[in-house]
């Protein structure tokens, strides 16, 4: 794009939005006006593939934190505060980095050109709806600016009404384009802003096609069921718009998809390689859609079908894993105490194994005002059963809800372990002969201490709180691929016939000697039935693969040759994951620093089999680097490796290590 220009503009939004993502400007021309809608440079500021990036792409949209958030509203914003209000916030007086689309139009609204250009901006003011409306009929500075949007946006609401036909939303613009009597207030600044944007949208997305490359387009046109809006790789246009082809470019804070699009725009017009391909575009708008169609389902009043309102003694037990479902009547009820139907659902959930881990961070972390203190102990005092548990959790808080990482360090004290952990000004320590389990305990009194939930000083075990496993259905793909089984086959219908969500089936696995058929399911989604029924297959059809492996050991020996390609073929992690599965041996990663805060991370990972340990220690920027260090010595320990392929730690471990034939068989 060149070298960067300077930009002014103003921003339109409700005057209690905290994430200005956008903003426009006018320019009167001879021929006509030059439009500059400036929109944060989001993509300059979270790669892909960053923390910020993967926390977003989980989000996919923020629900109540943009423009059009109303006061009281649930509020969870795709990127983190310090992005979305912050760094990326188009605030006045402060110099901001943007992209700006800039259009000129001729008198009759017509493009005449339009270019995208990565520029330094700052903002001329932040106006409210009604600041705007005053401004466009009072004498201010500002004011022949805003009179020259508004009749730049009565054109273009004006060629598009002549060619699409009047759209099925309010508009402070009549059907030729003159202002309507009696509008609400604010309605003519949503509609100029929303002509600005439709307007650099379509400009934008002609700049992607120029330069063919695939992009996430909006698509909304005639289907079964009535006019239903998606986001697709394919370009099938967008009816209501009046738009061949479009794409939402204008809001890359609150939308993932539109922050993916973003970066292809400036790729496109920097004459860059494409940032992506379909493939990897696709599970995009996968998730763009359903996180759409969440949003709108939130939004809905309570007590439409799948949501009973309120009034009712007891609600009926909810669908395994469907959280959704499970937050919605939690909202619902007001309140989490042991006590009230709400909270004997959780109960039974945390009893059946029917939470997940982000569902328990949710519980600590996110929803203080319903879940009462005794409620957040029990939860904790039951993970004292299984502490390893709480580093998952921890971070499903930092994903999901802004909670801050952690860092942690476990030490030799005698013949125990004492692990500290340390979180946003709170601490957790913890004493215990096995380290992992003195990680997970220093977690969860940080957890304690983070929440403000009294723990006794001595953590006793509590009963245990067993964990659904929300990627079961991922783990049963990758199980009968391993096996070489054929499947999974799910078949799951919809069996709502017009009542409530329903989703009942089962998922069937075939072998040569072998046929699995789980037990019928039943959840409110279809995402929940697969994971449901994905949970008993993986319950039923582990200790079956376990005991072949186990036989092929026996026989055949370890199997070598999955270490042997590790460094051509697999990263070295998922290589010693493979080979410990395939050979029946234990691994796991024992933490000794974790701090984000200097990049700097240390571990120690284990291979345990008949009694005989091997240990290597990995260091690195990140959590994964340190592990993969660690898996790459263990490597060529196992292998024997020699020279520059065996690193010091690897050579001395070969020293003191039993054979690898020897120490599998010893099983």
């Amino acid at each position: 794009m060149g070298n960067r220009t300077a930009v002014q503009g103003m921003t339109v939004d409700p005057a209690w939005a905290r994430e200005l993502d956008d903003a426009i400007w006018v320019d009167r021309l001879p021929r006509g006006y030059r439009a500059t809608v400036s929109i944060a440079d989001v993509a300059g500021m979270v790669p892909a593939g960053s923390i910020d990036d993967m926390i977003a792409a989980a989000r996919g949209l923020s629900c109540g934190a943009g423009a059009s958030a109303e006061p009281g509203a649930r509020k969870e914003g795709m990127l983190i505060p310090q992005i979305a209000r912050g760094a990326a916030s188009l605030l006045p007086g402060r110099s901001r980095s943007v992209v700006a689309h800039i259009t000129e139009f001729s008198l009759d609204g017509a493009p005449l050109s339009h270019r995208l250009a990565r520029a330094s901006f700052r903002s001329r003011a932040k106006l409210s709806h009604e600041d705007f409306e005053s401004i466009f009929l009072g004498d201010d500075a500002l004011s022949p600016t805003v009179r020259d949007a508004v009749t730049l946006a009565s054109l273009l609401w004006r060629r598009r009404v002549a060619s699409a036909g009047l759209p099925d939303w309010e508009s402070a613009f009549d059907a030729d384009g003159h202002l309507r009597e009696g509008c609400p207030a604010g309605l003519l600044a949503q509609s100029v802003v929303h002509e600005f944007m439709v307007a650099a949208n379509t400009c934008a997305t002609r700049v992607v096609r120029l330069a063919r490359m695939p992009m996430i387009y909006r698509n909304q046109g005639p289907r079964e069921g009535g006019p239903v809006g998606r986001y697709e790789t394919a370009c099938h246009g967008h009816d209501r718009l009046g738009e061949p082809a479009y794409g939402q470019f204008t809001s890359p804070i609150r939308r993932y998809t539109d922050l993916v699009n973003q970066r292809i725009a400036c790729a496109a017009a920097e004459r860059a390689d494409a940032p992506y391909d379909e493939v990897s575009l696709a599970p995009v708008c996968a998730e763009g859609n359903r996180a759409v169609q969440a949003a709108e389902a939130e939004a809905r009043p309570r007590g439409l079908a799948g949501h009973p309102g309120p009034g009712r003694a007891a609600d009926p037990p909810l669908p395994c894993l469907d959280s959704i479902a499970f937050r919605w009547a939690a909202r619902r009820s007001g309140t989490l105490a042991p006590e009230t139907a709400c909270g004997r659902e959780v109960q039974r959930r945390a009893r059946d194994g029917l939470l997940t881990h982000d569902d328990v961070a949710w519980l600590l972390f996110a929803c203080a005002d319903i879940a009462p203190a005794e409620v957040r102990a029990g939860i904790l005092h039951r993970l004292t059963a299984n502490p390893a548990e709480m580093a998952r959790i921890w971070r499903c808080g930092t994903a999901s809800h802004c909670l801050p990482p952690y860092d942690a360090w476990t030490r030799p004290a005698g013949g125990d372990w004492v692990a500290s952990a340390i979180s946003g000004g709170h601490a957790g320590e913890a004493r215990d002969r096995d380290p992992v389990r003195a990680r997970g305990l220093a977690l969860i009194r940080l957890a304690a201490a983070a929440t403000g939930v009294g723990l006794p000083a001595h953590l006793q075990e509590g009963k245990g709180l067993v964990l659904a496993d929300a990627l079961a259905k991922a783990r049963l793909v990758s199980l009968c691929r391993f096996m070489g089984w054929g499947g999974p086959d799910f078949l799951i219908v919809d069996r709502s016939a017009g009542g409530p969500p329903h989703f009942g089936g089962h998922v069937e696995v075939a072998a040569e000697t072998f046929g699995y058929r789980s037990p019928v399911v039943h959840a409110s989604s279809l995402r929940s039935a697969s994971a449901a029924a994905s949970a008993l297959a993986l319950a039923a059809l582990n200790p079956y693969a376990d005991c072949l492996l186990q036989d092929n050991l026996r026989r055949y020996g370890p199997d070598i040759s999955i270490l042997e390609g590790e460094h051509t073929v697999q990263r070295p992690l998922a290589a010693l994951a493979d080979f410990c599965r395939h050979n029946g041996a234990a691994h796991r990663c024992v933490w000794f620093a974790e701090m984000a805060s200097s990049k700097r991370f240390e571990c120690a990972l284990e291979v345990s089999a008949g009694g005989n340990t091997l240990r290597a220690l990995g260091a690195g920027a990140h959590r994964m680097e340190a592990m993969e260090t660690a898996a790459r010595d263990l490597a060529g320990a196992l292998l024997g490796y020699g020279g520059p392929r065996a690193s010091g730690v690897a050579r001395e471990l070969q020293k003191e290590i039993t054979r690898p034939a020897e120490m599998c068989m010893a099983m």
